[in-house]
């Protein structure tokens, strides 16, 4: 029973520092993915605004 229950405990630190490694490479990656999506995103929008102040400057 106690072996058992050591085992739990390893299990448990295993995931926390997996859960770490995970968001320590969610912070340190590059920006891929929603990163990319949310960047194209603007620039778009920077695209359309530029696109619309130069349509009614000409007009």
């Amino acid at each position: 029973m106690p072996k058992n229950k050591r085992l739990t405990i390893k299990a448990k630190q295993i995931t926390a520092r997996g859960a770490k490694n995970k968001i320590d490479a969610e912070i340190n990656r590059p920006p891929t993915g929603r990163g990319l999506l949310i960047i194209i995103l603007l620039l778009v929008m920077f695209w359309f605004f530029t696109v619309h102040i130069a349509v009614s400057y000409k007009g």
